[in-house]
């Protein structure tokens, strides 16, 4: 995880804001007090340590060995002194942390200043190659340039020599356009005389084409006639087709006409058997029978 410089703000001694390397932890040690602070977190408050500055610390020091001067004020001066003591080794022992966490933060500044040397060498390394290609981009435009200058000047060299020939064939048409201008009246002659030959062929064609279109009609005429000629045949075969179906079906029709013919008769037959019998019937007397039954 790459260290990146943060600010922080110490809620202990509270004497602004200052900017440093967090730890591995994510805290940083205040340049004031050296307690631990966290980036989002406040530390709880705690009284601030007695400070001292060298001519108090050596004036402390030196009441702690100086001979008592009497022996009344022997009790209060060892008194003064244990607690000298004990501030001496509270503030040296105080100064070694701050030390321990000076020295914290001198790593993570060395860490961060190898790693800002480190980004700074690639840097150059990639500016060094920037200059190295845009050296050799200037050393291709100018390869290019030359190449181009060379070739404009093949160009122009090529350009003059053609306008030179062209103003020498200009000067070649503009005789040959004079010796044209005077032989023009004689085809202006033979023009006219091939535009009235035109006029005549012109107007031979349109009768051309007016009897094309009549013999054209004609053939339409005729074509008309040929193919209804040639439709006939097929025509008569189906006319012929349908007189024998139609044949068919009247044979079937007078057989089923025959057969109902029969059975009329035989119904008629068999009506007048009845109308003999029921009158044979009716003509007895009653209570004989009859002969036949």
């Amino acid at each position: 995880m790459p260290m990146e410089v943060q600010s922080f703000t110490c809620p202990r001694c509270r004497r602004g804001e200052f900017r440093s390397i967090p730890g591995p932890d994510g805290k940083a040690f205040c340049p004031w007090c050296g307690d631990s602070v966290g980036p989002g977190s406040a530390a709880p408050e705690s009284a601030p340590l007695p400070e001292f500055s060298l001519e108090e610390l050596a004036e402390r020091i030196a009441s702690k060995y100086a001979a008592p001067p009497t022996a009344q004020a022997a009790p209060d001066l060892d008194t003064r002194l244990a607690e000298s003591e004990r501030r001496r080794e509270a503030a040296e022992a105080e100064l070694r942390r701050e030390l321990e966490k000076k020295q914290e933060i001198k790593k993570a500044v060395q860490a961060e200043i190898a790693r800002l040397e480190a980004e700074l060498a690639e840097a150059r390394d990639r500016v060094r190659r920037k200059d190295q290609e845009h050296a050799a981009a200037l050393q291709d435009l100018n390869l290019l340039k030359t190449a181009r200058e060379d070739q404009w000047n093949g160009d122009r060299m090529r350009l003059q020599f053609s306008t030179e020939e062209k103003e020498k064939a200009l000067r070649t048409f503009e005789a040959r356009l004079v010796e044209s201008q005077k032989s023009a009246s004689e085809f202006r002659q033979v023009l006219d005389a091939s535009r009235a030959e035109v006029g005549r062929l012109h107007a031979e064609v349109a009768a051309a084409q007016a009897e094309r279109s009549e013999l054209r009609r004609k053939l339409s005429a005729a074509d008309g006639k040929l193919q209804s000629l040639k439709e006939a045949p097929a025509q008569l075969e189906g006319l012929k087709h349908r007189l024998q179906e139609s044949q068919a079906k009247g044979a079937g029709l007078q057989a089923e006409l025959d057969k109902r013919d029969r059975r009329i008769k035989e119904l008629q037959l068999l009506v007048k058997t009845l109308g003999e019998r029921l009158n044979d019937l009716a003509d007895r007397p009653q209570g004989r029978p009859s002969k036949g039954s």
